[in-house]
């Protein structure tokens, strides 16, 4: 059973009957009371099941849940914070019915251990096999179709023999983190180490010591390991799970203090065009001073940095977490933002430094601000337009493409020459109509003709899919009889990069040449759109091959199936006054349903199956067809 740090009814974060416990950082364990709710509590359900059971080892399953249900995550006890001296309850917090002092904590964290759902996953014969079908069962042929075929896999393989890939029971994890604000535009920010703080904790155990779990499909005890291979999130999320800056001259989590941003003095913004330095030395774009920035690029491309590099230069910072007075943040004697804003828990893992890339850039948001990006240009849609007044003045500053420069009519009014990729009136009218009328099948994507405005000659409500579905597969059809040639093929080789570089089953022979497209197709985009229009989700283009060959295919590490499954949680939300206590109810709830349907190995009645069971397990339906002609 899951033991999860939580509150009583009456404190934030609990939903109607929602009854867990009153623990934070500091729990005592005399601090925990029985709930009756009129029915037998779980410590006596376990002790009845007791009495019914004489097998050794299934008298040992029951007092080990009994124990571990009524055993606190954290020992010790505060009174108030550490940092700040905030008082860790709620004033004014009246008697419970007991006559005892019945107090609130001001804050409270939610954490289901991953201890116990290892536990529950190998303790099912079906789940416990699956959790061997990446050494047994996947398809190994050289291609790149599973995070086993990245090199960061091989070389933990290699590295750590001995200690974990012996066993290939033991498991690789992945961290995803997103979140959504229901109570406005707060979130932890820096501080979100705090919350890491007890999954880092069962994540060193798991590493170090290990635990003993049943194996229901080999029927055999095992010490079960587990290591983190990396965090899943969005740009700004990378940015407070690393500790890095993700904004300013150094927002490249990959080129690091290398990025080589500029500052654009009317945009007010930064701009990342140093694409010219991925190319070969003897390339020609690099001493073509008129068509991109007006200078000569004779730089190499950023040095790739280890662990161990990092670790050195992030061991020797000190920082105080929290919002108060005696919280304190990384800084430096010059005054710049320091590349590291603190060092993240997840270097307190042993094993962190050894990995090539920790934290994985998610190629579903930066496909999406390219997106939005690319419309911004041919539309000028209104919030993101790119070619603006501003723009064109720092284009004038640098002394570029003087046939853009903005005319001055007096009065302050400007004339802008039109671009090579401006759209007139009719060319907007005529992409966004045969967009418009683009009939797709069902549950391919959303319906096109909904986001089409036509009466302000733009999309909206783009959601991630839809720029996926339009990038891949809609743009490059829409555009081809619109925009000149030399502006037209850069746009579709983008496309076709997104497209290539999403797919489930990739050829490591062919990553080279699509590094060397996608480097040249920056470039071209260089010397055609807005300064602006190059920030730094667009820069991260040049890393994400890269990425797929050290830790896999780019649809594996992407946010598709966590923001799908945040958009599952929210549903559980009853209360809206107390929706974290909502989601966890209702969590726990399934999550208990789903392990007991799992434990019985039930089978439907009357329920015909689904044409589609069995895909996900890796099993095809093409061939399984079977037609019986009568006699």
């Amino acid at each position: 059973m899951d033991n999860f740090l939580g509150e009583e009814d009456q404190g934030e974060g609990s939903a109607g009957n929602c009854h867990g416990h009153d623990a934070d950082v500091g729990y005592k364990k005399e601090d925990q009371t029985c709930v009756d709710h009129g029915e037998p509590n779980l410590d006596q359900m376990l002790r009845d099941g007791e009495r019914f059971d004489t097998d050794d080892r299934e008298y040992h399953k029951f007092t080990t849940m009994v124990k571990d249900s009524k055993t606190p995550i954290y020992n010790g006890y505060l009174e108030q914070c550490p940092i700040c001296k905030a008082s860790r309850y709620k004033c004014g917090d009246g008697d419970d019915e007991g006559g005892n002092k019945k107090r609130v904590p001001v804050k409270v964290v939610w954490y289901f251990p991953i201890i116990p759902r290892l536990e529950r996953m190998y303790a099912n014969k079906k789940h416990a096999k699956l959790m061997r079908w990446h050494h047994e069962e996947r398809k190994k042929d050289g291609m790149i179709r599973h995070p086993a075929d990245g090199s960061q896999w091989r070389k933990i393989d290699r590295k750590y023999q001995k200690e974990f890939s012996h066993d290939i029971r033991n498991v690789r994890i992945a961290l995803s983190t997103d979140g959504m604000n229901p109570f406005g535009p707060t979130q932890p920010g820096n501080d979100i180490d705090v919350y890491f703080k007890p999954l880092v904790e069962d994540l060193r155990t798991l590493w170090t010591e290990g635990m003993r779990m049943w194996h229901a499909y080999k029927r055999e005890h095992f010490t079960c390991r587990a290591i983190l291979l990396g965090t899943i999130t969005d740009y700004p999320a990378l940015g407070n799970t690393s500790g890095q800056t993700v904004k300013g001259m150094k927002a490249c989590v990959r080129c690091m203090a290398q990025t080589g941003g500029k500052w654009l003095n009317h945009c007010r913004k930064t701009m990342y065009m140093r694409h010219r330095r991925f190319l070969r030395q003897d390339h020609p774009y690099r001493r073509n001073k008129n068509a991109f920035d007006g200078t000569v690029e004779m730089d190499g491309r950023p040095i790739f940095r280890t662990g161990s590099e990092i670790l050195a230069e992030v061991k020797d910072l000190r920082v105080v977490f929290g919002k108060g007075s005696g919280s304190t943040c990384a800084s430096t004697s010059s005054g710049e933002t320091p590349l590291f804003k603190k060092k993240s828990v997840f270097w307190d893992l042993p094993y962190w430094e050894d990995l090539d890339i920790r934290h994985a850039i998610d190629v579903m948001h930066v496909e999406k601000n390219v997106c939005e990006g690319v419309l911004g240009v041919l539309l000028n849609t209104p919030g993101k337009m790119k070619d603006t007044l501003q723009a064109r003045k720092d284009l004038e500053d640098m002394g570029i493409r003087k046939e853009l420069h903005p005319q001055d009519r007096g009065n302050g009014r400007y004339y802008l020459p039109p671009a090579c990729y401006t759209f007139s009136a009719a060319e907007k009218t005529s992409m966004l109509e045969c967009l418009r009328g683009v009939k797709v099948p069902s549950c391919y994507c959303a319906n096109i003709k909904r986001l089409v405005s036509m009466k302000d000659k733009r999309l909206v409500g783009m959601k991630s899919h839809d720029c996926h579905v339009l990038m891949t597969q809609l743009l490059p059809v829409v555009i081809r009889a619109i925009l000149p040639e030399n502006v037209r093929d850069p746009i579709i080789k983008l496309c076709q990069f997104f497209k290539a570089i999403n797919q489930k089953v990739i050829d490591p022979a062919s990553l080279g040449k699509l590094q060397e497209d996608a480097i040249l197709n920056l470039c071209q985009l260089e010397m055609l759109f807005p300064l602006s229009f190059f920030n730094i989700m667009v820069h991260l283009i040049v890393h994400l091959v890269e990425q797929v060959k050290i830790i896999g295919p780019a649809y594996l590490h992407s946010m598709w199936a966590f923001e799908r499954f945040m958009g599952i949680i929210k549903k559980y939300v009853r209360n809206r006054s107390r929706p974290k206590g909502s989601i966890v109810e209702g969590y726990a709830t399934e999550e208990v349903v789903e392990f007991c349907i799992d434990y019985m190995d039930l089978q439907p009645i009357g329920v015909p199956l689904s044409r589609h069971e069995g895909r996900m397990l890796g099993k095809g339906t093409l061939g399984h067809r079977r037609i019986f002609a009568p006699d």
